[in-house]
């Protein structure tokens, strides 16, 4: 089987990467990785370099500008990535293209091979997360795709709810739990040496990663309520991610520059910290804040507490260690305090993830090995009784 795998963020190909090993293992595959979104914008990290050192046999860059992250400048980046794929998957014609998530790219992707009459096997369907334009996004991609790979049931419940064949859609658990129990840690030295920062110099140490509230008016203003907040922190070492290249992306980056330049040595800034050592460094950090996913699905693994801001990743199903909480300063404060508290993180050492066990990654190859692609392109939609 010739299957093209899309990866458009630094996020969703770390998740996607222990598939991909998987499916290059198995001679029954022949994978095509197509590289594109934000792994070429040297503004947040340049991570297709983390791609290329993965050593895939086949390997085709998709370059698409992101520089504009205004609304306008987004719809535009879109409209050349159905463009750009068109061409690239017409050239390629594989048997399947496997994508994940609910990037606006990812939708642009489902489009141009769904008007190939390509097959497409979705990964991560029937999320909610209602306080994001990642919703729609996600649900159009469902409707475009005829695989269908969520992680809880359910969300495998709700994609059938939106009219998916039941025996095309199967529960198999979120794949960044792959990583968490097989990814191969950095050493604490190495962390230190990359970040050019102590994690023995503060008593507590953080991790933050705010992405653009995508439904909100002024970004501006929400940046100031959250970075007011963690310039109250004491004795508590920040290490800061850059935002993904939503609308919006570019006034979080000068808010981070700002607060960097206010306090630099107790603010450690990265673009982008790679899968191994993001992973790596959620066992030195004693708290995740911020509004990534990540930190709703991965981080519960490592028994540490979550701090969710605003209502980017409202919906997701959360395990106890996730505090929500709004933008306002106060609200922050204290979702801080008691993330920071030895009782609360004692607790969090206790959870359950909601979103698998790890072995994600076998349970999809073994379904594409056994799944027939012929005549999946003609859909009819199931009426949930």
């Amino acid at each position: 089987m010739r299957v093209a795998i899309v990866t458009s963020t630094r996020a969703d190909f770390g998740i996607l990467l222990p598939l991909i090993h998987k499916l290059e293992a198995d001679p029954f595959f022949s994978v095509t990785i197509l590289a594109t979104g934000s792994h070429t914008d040297t503004v947040r990290g340049g991570t297709l370099q983390e791609i290329k050192s993965e050593g895939f046999k086949d390997l085709a860059v998709i370059d698409i500008d992101t520089s504009d992250t205004t609304e306008i400048g987004v719809a535009k980046s879109a409209a050349e990535t159905v463009e750009k794929f068109a061409f690239e998957l017409d050239k390629l014609h594989p048997d399947l293209v496997i994508l994940l998530g609910d990037r606006y790219e990812i939708l642009s992707v489902a489009m141009a091979a769904f008007l190939l009459k390509i097959p497409v096997a979705h990964i991560s369907g029937g999320d909610v997360t209602s306080g994001a334009l990642d919703d729609s996004i996600r649900h159009s991609i469902t409707k475009l795709s005829h695989i269908h790979f969520p992680t809880t049931e359910e969300y495998r419940e709700r994609v059938i709810q939106l009219g998916e064949q039941p025996d095309k859609v199967f529960n198999v658990g979120n794949l960044c739990i792959d990583n968490v129990k097989k990814v191969l840690p950095v050493s604490k030295a190495e962390l230190e040496s990359f970040l050019d920062f102590d994690l023995d110099k503060f008593e507590r140490n953080i991790l933050v990663t705010l992405h653009p509230e995508t439904t909100y008016g002024d970004q501006r203003v929400l940046n100031d309520i959250f970075f007011d907040a963690l310039s109250n922190l004491k004795d508590v070492g920040i290490i800061i991610t850059y935002p993904n290249h939503d609308a919006g992306g570019d006034t979080i980056i000068e808010s981070i520059l700002k607060v960097k330049s206010e306090s630099p040595y107790s603010i450690c800034v990265r673009e982008s910290l790679g899968m191994r050592r993001y992973h790596s460094l959620l066992r030195y950090v004693d708290a995740v804040v911020g509004n990534s996913s990540s930190g709703i699905t991965e981080v519960p693994s490592y028994g540490i507490p979550t701090i969710d801001i605003g209502s980017r990743q409202q919906g997701r199903i959360r395990a106890y260690s996730v505090i929500n909480v709004g933008y306002e300063s106060d609200d922050i404060q204290r979702a801080l305090k008691l993330a920071l508290s030895d009782e609360f993180k004692h607790k969090c050492q206790e959870v359950k993830n909601p979103y698998g066990e790890g072995d994600s990654a076998e349970k999809i190859v073994n379904i594409l090995k056994s799944i027939k692609l012929k005549g999946l392109i003609k859909k009819e939609f199931y009426d949930a009784k």
